[in-house]
């Protein structure tokens, strides 16, 4: 027993292992076969169709299910061996048809099956036709095609597909489904109200149940008349919570098309932009939504945003990121982007629908704007007249960029009706044009940050440039933007540096014309400036004068310029300048026609005020400034000169010059007319010229006043083609020293100043003494008359003589005198003729007077001499190397005076006959010649000669004019009948010959105070002297019968 034990095993191991290969094998070819079969084509199974179509209808109460043949196919290793019923019918209670399936897969429960159920666990439905229908009320109904009675396709609704998944048969078939999916469906959407029909095909769905919850997803291809759209769906609904979580995500989606969907979503049309996305909400069972989150791009396309611009923007991508509650009553964005082909907007913030406005409140940024496109991006409704002049004005540049926040209500029906409550933003702009004032060149922006507060608009300028001028900083701000007051303003505030004459022109727009009513000549103004300038003015578009507020301050440096009055110019000063509409203030140092001064000046703009210009310089102006300027006044005055000059213009066209010079620190020196005036002494010279319309009138005069002088009078201008000119001075009183008289000087263009004088007194000692015969004068050109309309009554010529009542004619050209014609009565009696005058290019002087002793002690010459008919002829020798004037005086039965040096000469001499001539009356004389030469250092004399009854002279000599030290020699020789007696003693004869007897004499010292010095020793002379007085004794008869010609010289 034992050893057939183990052997049983063995027998019954092989049996079995023999067996279930058998059956394995048997398995393998019914699957094997199997297989083969249904690769072959589905196989009818249609004993098991009562069996579904009992378990089908038992899933929803009310519905019957039909079928009209149940197969096994196999579709590949890709899917499973899959149960299918063909041609599914669904009935309702009362045996109609409600919905018709061409092919619905099963697969049975197995669970089930060893229950002895049959129960279907996955239901897959192939090629339904699914239709969503919106109506009029909004409601959505979805239905699946179903033939009708008469064959036509309808869509039945599938609320009996919510009791097929939720609401489980009795005997529980139902609780073995879990999955139903839909492949290839095609689904139709009508919008009755609207009219829009669409559809999606292929559709793919899948609705899974798992506990406590079914899930759904869902693919598609949308399809609407501007192109194609992939929608995927995926969503789970949780029963017990009646809600239902949906992601619905998307590509190249038209949310022109979407906004059909809704009324509320409207505003969409003007998305003209594909987009992708997707959406997330949760939803109801009673298809109320309760929020929806959105994460959507987009492509290229365009917005349609007539609030902003009449043209479509151009969009190269956008992005909208944030969550809308069910209601649509609050939009919470996270983020919306938008790229306008390099500028981007990106907004941030929420709008909440209340009642039927619309309630923002918005955080956004812009980037990369060109600022012309600015108009794009700006509603015509926000701050409409600000946005009007940026738009016009601010050109050109990039907003590089600009973060704004808002708060705003617009009207649900016209959101283009936007209504601001408060707004701020920041913006950094960078090379943009501002035409803050037409016509007036644009302010150009190098780099700028802008902030707005709601009320304005400031641009804090970091950089830039107006023309060539340099903008160091400033601010450009929009003022009073609040909604609805439509009183915008701007202002603007800049430090500016750069060339003057750019700035005036800005100053000299034709809206400002700040300059040139000031008359000055903007071509010929030069120099650099530093100027804070502040300009505002209300943003409308007929802009007046009155509408600008404007000031300016300036530093202007280096300048030169015409100044518009007397045609002065001015250069290298240095000045501040201070504008406003009211006027223009300036105070400066420099320049002016070459002298140094300090000057104020003022304009005045306003209408209606009597002063409108005025001008004031302060100057020293010494001897070195008059020399550079051409206007020495040496030796007349030396020293400094302060001159305190305004010069105002009336708006009724007069104008008036006061001008004040302090002479107290000056010498003045008018000694040929006998008074000098030393520094110190105060003195000073007053005018006051003035102007009325286009000529200088007669009002203008002048005073003159220090220690012995004093002058008043008035002055004449003419109007030439650059400046006035003065025509005429008329001085109605000239008190100097002993003088009183008056003068008028005519100043005749290119011609020599005419001067007539008149009046009481003349004293001309030290002109007549001292310059009559100099070759140079320091008198500048001028031409003297003296008439019986405007008569001279007395000219004093000496210490006590007088010329009265000259009359004649003095010319001299600055350099020397050119003619003289004079006549006069000499006041200690005797008439006198003076003549200078040109012929053969040299100059000729002639004097004559018949008391030639009266003559020569009015110059203070001689005061020895009495009577005499006097002449004197001569010439200047200006073509030598030394200036000099030779000539010849004669005077004829004339008297020395006991007090006379040649007097004294014959009280000194020994001889009884040259003694006995001087008698207590003096000596009187025939004849006497004087040749003479006159020169810068001395007066030469040269042989004079006079005869008398008892005594003869011969002299020769110099005197030094400066010093008047005197060198004289000569001899006296007794009269001729003396001579004669002697000559007839043999004896003597014998020894004098020819000769005679005389005297030597010299004559030192000084006029004043002559030396004289007589040899008393009879001297035997040659017999040249006598023949020197044989000639002039025929010399003497010949004249006496023959008088020399007028313009001769005697010899």
């Amino acid at each position: 027993m034992t050893h057939r034990i183990p052997g049983v095993i063995v027998r019954s191991s092989k049996f079995l292992l023999v067996f279930f290969a058998a059956i394995f094998l048997g398995a393998s070819l019914v699957v094997t076969f199997s297989l083969w079969r249904l690769s072959k084509g589905p196989v009818s199974v249609n004993f098991i169709t009562p069996y579904i179509e009992e378990s089908l209808s038992r899933q929803t109460k009310n519905i019957e299910v039909r079928l009209k043949n149940t197969v096994i196919t196999w579709a590949g290793l890709e899917r499973d061996i899959d149960l299918r019923a063909l041609d599914l019918t669904i009935f309702d209670e009362e045996g109609a048809a409600i919905v018709t399936i061409p092919e619905l897969s099963l697969k049975l429960s197995y669970r089930a099956l060893l229950r002895g159920i049959v129960a279907p666990k996955e239901l897959e439905i192939f090629k339904p036709r699914l239709h969503i229908k919106r109506t009029q009320s909004g409601q959505l109904s979805i239905g699946i095609s179903k033939i009708s009675s008469e064959g036509k396709t309808e869509f039945s609704d599938v609320s009996w597909l919510d009791d097929f998944l939720h609401k489980r048969g009795e005997d529980g078939t139902s609780n073995y489904l879990r999955r139903l999916t839909i492949n290839d469906a095609l689904v139709e959407f009508e919008d009755t109200k609207s009219g829009y029909k669409w559809k999606m095909q292929p559709t793919d769905i899948n609705v899974e149940s798992i506990t406590n919850s079914i899930n759904l997803t869902s693919r598609s291809i949308l399809v609407f008349d501007s192109g194609v759209s992939e929608i995927k769906i995926s969503a789970i609904k949780r029963p017990e919570q009646k809600l239902t979580d949906m992601i619905f995500s998307f590509e190249n989606l038209s949310l022109e098309m979407l906004a059909t969907l809704d009324p509320r979503l409207n505003n969409l049309k003007k998305l003209k932009v594909p987009v992708s996305g997707s959406l997330s909400m949760s939803i109801r069972d009673t298809w109320d939504i309760e929020n929806i989150t959105f994460d959507i791009s987009g492509g290229e396309g365009e917005i349609l945003a007539k609030e902003i611009s009449r043209e479509p923007l151009l969009v190269r991508n956008v992005l909208f990121r944030g969550e809308v509650d069910g209601s649509f009553s609050k939009l919470q964005v996270d983020r919306a982007l938008i790229n306008f082909y390099g500028p981007i907007a990106e907004i941030s913030g929420e709008v909440i629908r209340i009642d039927s406005s619309i309630k923002m409140k918005l955080n956004g940024r812009l980037a990369a704007v060109a600022v012309n496109r600015v108009a794009d991006f700006w509603p015509e409704s926000l701050a409409s007249n600000s946005r009007k002049w940026i738009i016009r004005n601010v050109r050109d540049g990039i907003i590089d960029t600009a973060t704004f926040s808002l708060n705003a209500l617009s009207d649900l029906d016209d959101i283009e009706d936007i209504s601001i409550s408060k707004a701020q933003g920041e913006l950094e702009l960078r090379e943009a044009y501002i035409h803050y004032l037409r016509p007036m060149k644009p302010l150009k922006i190098s780099k700028s940050k802008a902030y707005y507060d709601g009320e304005k608009l400031v641009f804090d300028i970091d950089g830039g440039s107006v023309g060539n001028i340099e903008i160091v900083s400033g601010q450009l701000k929009i003022d009073d933007l609040r909604i609805g007051s439509g009183k915008q303003s701007l202002s603007i505030e800049a430090t500016i540096l750069g060339p003057v004459d750019e700035t005036i022109s800005i100053l000299d727009n034709d809206l400002l014309n700040f300059v040139s009513s000031t008359g000055i000549k903007l071509g010929e103004t030069t120099g650099f400036h530093k100027t804070k300038i502040q300009l505002g003015f209300p943003l409308i578009n007929d802009l007046s004068l009155e509408d600008i507020r404007f000031t300016s301050s300036s530093q202007l440096k280096d300048i030169k310029s015409n100044l518009g009055f007397f045609n002065l110019n001015m250069y290298n000063s240095d000045i501040v300048v201070n504008v406003d509409k009211k006027s223009l203030k300036a105070k400066g140092k420099g320049l002016i026609e070459g002298i140094p001064v300090n000057f104020i000046w003022k304009e005045n703009f306003l209408k209606g005020v009597t002063l409108r210009s005025s001008y004031g310089i302060d100057a020293i102006i010494d001897e070195e400034i008059r020399k550079k300027i051409g206007f020495q006044l040496n030796p007349v005055i030396e020293g400094p000169i302060s001159a305190g000059v305004t010069y105002e213009v009336s708006n009724d066209g007069s104008e008036v010059l006061k001008a004040k010079f302090d002479l107290t620190d000056s010498v003045i020196n008018l000694q040929q007319l006998g008074w000098k005036k030393l520094s110190g002494s105060i003195s000073q010279a007053i005018f006051v010229i003035s102007k009325e319309q286009d000529w200088l009138n007669n009002s203008s005069r002048f005073t003159v006043t220090a220690p012995g002088l004093y002058s008043d009078g008035k002055i004449s201008f003419r109007t030439d083609r650059v400046k006035p000119a003065l025509s005429q001075i008329d001085f109605k009183q000239v008190k100097i020293g002993e003088s009183d008289f008056s003068v008028q000087i005519s100043l005749e263009k290119q011609r020599k100043p005419k001067v007539i004088m008149s009046g009481k007194k003349l004293d001309l000692r030290r002109l007549v003494s001292k310059s009559l015969f100099d070759n140079e004068s320091d008198i500048p050109p001028v031409q003297v008359f003296i008439d019986e309309k405007h008569p001279l009554k007395t000219v004093r010529l000496g210490e006590k003589s007088f010329l009265l009542n000259p009359i004649g004619q003095i010319t001299n050209d600055g350099d020397k005198w050119t003619k003289i014609d004079l006549t006069g009565v000499l006041s200690n009696g005797g008439n006198v003729n003076l003549n200078l005058y040109k012929e053969n290019q040299k100059r000729r002087v002639k004097i004559k007077t018949d008391n030639g002793g009266a003559l020569l002690s009015s110059l203070d010459w001689i005061n020895t001499i009495e009577g005499g008919e006097f002449n004197l002829v001569g010439e200047f020798t200006e073509d030598t190397l030394e200036d000099q004037f030779i000539g010849n005086a004669s005077i004829k039965n004339f008297k020395l005076n006991e007090s006379s040096v040649g007097v004294r000469i014959l009280s000194l001499a020994s001889l009884s006959g040259l003694s006995d001539a001087v008698t207590g009356a003096g000596i009187s004389m025939r004849r006497a010649e004087v040749p003479f030469k006159v020169n810068k250092e001395d007066i030469r004399i040269l042989g004079a000669k006079a005869r008398g009854a008892n005594v003869g002279v011969i002299a020769s000599g110099s005197i030094v004019r400066k010093s008047e030290a005197v060198a004289l020699k000569g001899e006296i020789a007794p009269a001729n009948v003396i001579n004669s007696i002697l000559a007839n003693i043999p004896v003597i004869k014998q020894i004098i010959g020819d000769g005679i007897i005389a005297v030597t004499y010299e004559v030192d010292g000084t006029l004043e105070e002559p030396k004289v010095t007589v040899n008393p020793l009879t001297v035997f002379a040659p017999g040249i002297f006598r023949k020197a007085f044989r000639e002039f004794d025929n010399e003497i008869s010949d004249r006496e019968t023959s008088p020399a010609p007028e313009n001769s010289i005697s010899k």
